[in-house]
């Protein structure tokens, strides 16, 4: 696998992504798992400000919060977790 092999945990896309906040964002919870046990920052914010955190809240993945807080994730800057009406 690739983070056996070194592959950067935390490496960002063109909008300051990095893989757990797509697969946060995205309800991927295997991945997300797999990615916090290997260390990924779980507090990285995009260039919108938003954290793995607010993604997961934001799109009703609440298995993965909930996973993503029982981890340490910072609840103090996700004032935005909010579903749009």
């Amino acid at each position: 696998m690739l983070i056996d092999a070194g592959a950067s945990l935390d490496l960002k896309s063109n909008d300051g992504r990095t893989a757990l906040m797509w697969a946060c964002d995205h309800g991927h919870n295997d991945i997300a798992k797999m990615l916090i046990d290997a260390g990924a920052d779980k507090n990285h914010q995009d260039e919108d400000e938003q954290t793995a955190l607010m993604l997961a809240c934001n799109n009703g993945h609440n298995h993965i919060a909930k996973m993503l807080i029982g981890a340490g994730a910072d609840k103090s800057n996700n004032f935005l977790m909010e579903r749009p009406h």
